[in-house]
C-alpha cells in the first residue's frame, strides 16, 4: 500500500482519537468529576507502565523486524513466535510483581479493584499483535477495526456510566476495549502468520530488545510516572486536574503523530537499502509537517485554555486552566521527539543512543516532580514534562544530525510562529462578540485556521503546505 493511503488511513484514525474523546470525555469528566477521574488516571498511568515493561520493546522492534522479513513467511512465522513468546514471559513475570505491588502498599490496596482490572488489561496486551499488523503496512484493517471497536464503547459509556461511583466501570470498559482487539486481531493474524515451535531462538532479540526497553521505560517515566508520583505524593483530585489538562494535550498530540507509525517500517526498509537519500526524504517531510501544525496548535492552546476547560470538562476543573496553559507546547515537543526517536533512531537501530537520551529525561523527570510537587501540585507535574521534554528533544535531535544530516529549517519554524501570530487578535476579538465558550472556540478554530493556512500559501509560499492543497485536497487518485 503507497505511503499516501497508509497516511490517510492513520489521519483518519488518528482524528478519531480526537473526535471520539471530544464526545466522551465531556460525559465522563462531569460524571465522575475530579476525584473518580483522578482515581482512573492514577491506575491507568501505574498499568501502562507496566504494560510497557512487559512489551520488551517488542511494539517497535517487532514493527522495524517484520518490515525486513514479511516477504519472506517462514522467517515472518519464527519472527512472531519468538517475539510473542517473549511478551507471554515478560508479561507473566510482570503480573506477579504487580500483584506484589497491590499487597505492599496501601495507596494501592485502597483501591484495589482498580489495580486487579489492570492486571487483566496486562495480561490481554499480549494478544493484539499490533505490531505485526503495523510492520506489513496492514493500516487499513487497523483503521477499520479501531474505528468500529470505538464507535461499540461510546454507546456502552453512556449506558453504564452514570455516577462517580462508575469510575471503575469506566476502567472496566478500557479493559474490554483491549480485549476486543486482541481478540479481533489474534484471529485476523492467522492471514499471515503462523504459531511455529522449531528452530526458535529468543535469545538473539534481548539485547535490541532490551535497548529499547531501556528507552520506552525511560520514555514513559515522564509520559507516565508523572501521573504516579503526583498520585503518591497528592490526591486523586489533583491527579484529576493534571490528567484532564494531559488527555486533552494528547488528543491533539496523536493526530499530529499521524506520521509516525507510517513511515516506521518503510524508513526501515530504506536504511536496510542502504538508501538514505529516501530515509532523508521521509524523515524532512514528517519533520516539516510537524512544525507546520505543532507550532499553531501550541498557541491556539494556550490561548483557547479556559473555553476548552469550560466545554471539555466543566466549571470543577477550572484550576486545570493553567495547568494545559503549561502543557499546550507539549503537542510540538512530544511530535518532535517522536520523530527523532520513533522515526529515525528506532528504524536504523540506535536504541542504545536513543537510551541515554531518555534515562538523562528520566532522572531530570524524577527530580523535578519531587521539587515541584509538594509547591506547586499538578501545576509542578506540567512544568516538570514540558523541561523534561525539551532535554529529550535537544539530545535526540543532535544525534538525528550525527547519524543522518537532518537538521532543522528555521525558516520553517519561523514563518509557522510568524503565521500564527494572526491567532491573537482573533480570538481577543471573539471575546468581544460572545461569552459562549463552544462559540468561541468554533469561531476561533476556523478564523485562525483559514487565515494560517492562507498565509503560509500565499505569503510565506510554504512548500509542505502547497504539496498538500496539490495531492490531498486536488489529486484524483486516492
Amino acid at each position: 500500500m503507497s505511503l499516501k493511503k497508509n497516511v490517510i488511513y492513520n489521519t483518519l484514525l488518528s482524528a478519531s482519537q480526537v473526535l471520539i474523546p471530544l464526545i466522551t470525555f465531556p460525559y465522563t469528566s462531569r460524571v465522575l468529576g475530579p476525584n473518580g477521574t483522578g482515581q482512573v488516571g492514577f491506575a491507568d498511568s501505574l498499568t501502562n507502565y507496566f504494560v510497557v515493561f512487559a512489551a520488551l520493546g517488542i511494539p517497535y522492534y517487532g514493527i522495524r523486524e517484520v518490515a525486513k522479513v514479511k516477504t519472506d513467511r517462514n522467517k515472518l512465522n519464527q519472527l512472531f513466535t519468538e517475539l510473542f513468546l517473549l511478551h507471554i514471559i515478560a508479561t507473566v513475570v510482570l503480573i506477579l510483581v504487580y500483584l506484589v505491588f497491590i499487597l505492599c502498599f496501601q495507596r494501592l490496596n485502597s483501591n484495589a479493584t482498580f489495580f486487579l482490572i489492570g492486571c487483566a488489561i496486562l495480561l490481554t496486551n499480549v494478544f493484539p499483535v499490533e505490531w505485526l499488523f503495523q510492520g506489513l503496512e496492514e493500516f487499513k484493517f487497523i483503521t477499520i477495526r479501531t474505528l468500529v471497536i470505538r464507535v461499540m464503547i461510546i454507546i456502552l459509556l453512556f449506558f453504564v456510566v452514570k455516577s462517580p461511583k462508575d469510575a471503575i466501570l469506566l476502567y472496566v470498559l478500557n479493559f474490554f476495549t483491549v480485549f476486543i482487539n486482541a481478540v479481533i486481531n489474534f484471529r485476523y493474524c492467522k492471514r499471515f502468520v503462523t504459531l511455529t515451535f522449531t528452530q526458535l531462538n529468543l535469545k538473539k532479540h534481548l539485547n535490541p530488545l532490551f535497548n529499547l526497553l531501556a528507552s520506552n521505560l525511560a520514555i514513559n517515566v515522564y509520559i507516565l510516572i508523572d501521573s504516579v508520583i503526583l498520585g503518591f505524593m497528592s490526591n486523586d483530585t489533583a491527579v484529576g486536574y493534571y490528567t484532564s489538562s494531559s488527555r486533552i494535550n494528547k488528543m491533539i498530540l496523536n493526530c499530529v503523530a499521524s506520521f509516525g507509525f507510517v513511515l516506521i517500517p518503510q524508513v526501515s526498509s530504506a536504511y536496510n537499502d542502504n538508501n538514505k537519500e529516501r530515509v532523508k526524504e521521509l524523515i524532512s517531510k514528517s519533520l516539516s509537517y510537524v512544525i507546520l501544525v505543532g507550532i499553531p496548535i501550541g498557541l491556539g492552546m494556550f490561548l483557547l485554555a479556559p473555553q476548552i476547560i469550560e466545554l471539555l470538562a466543566g466549571p470543577t476543573y477550572y484550576p486545570a486552566i493553567t495547568t494545559i496553559k503549561i502543557l499546550s507546547p507539549l503537542t510540538l515537543l512530544m511530535s518532535l521527539s517522536s520523530v527523532f526517536a520513533i522515526q529515525v533512531l528506532n528504524p536504523i537501530g540506535k536504541e542504545k543512543y536513543l537510551t541515554y537520551c531518555v534515562i538523562a529525561g528520566m532522572f531530570v523527570s524524577i527530580a523535578c516532580n519531587i521539587v515541584l510537587i509538594p509547591s506547586l501540585q499538578y501545576n509542578g507535574t506540567a512544568i516538570t514534562s514540558i523541561f523534561t521534554e525539551i532535554i529529550i528533544v535537544i539530545l535526540t535531535y543532535n544525534l538525528v544530525k550525527k547519524f543522518i544530516g537532518i537538521k532543522f529549517n528555521y525558516y520553517e519554524i519561523l514563518t509557522a510562529i510568524l503565521s500564527s501570530l494572526i491567532f491573537i487578535p482573533i480570538y481577543f476579538f471573539s471575546l468581544k462578540f460572545s461569552s459562549s465558550g463552544i462559540v468561541i472556540i468554533i469561531t476561533n478554530l476556523l478564523g485562525s485556521t483559514l487565515s494560517y493556512f492562507l498565509i503560509q500559501y500565499y505569503f510565506f509560499n510554504d512548500s509542505l503546505t502547497r504539496y498538500l492543497v496539490a495531492h490531498l485536497l486536488f489529486s484524483k487518485k486516492a
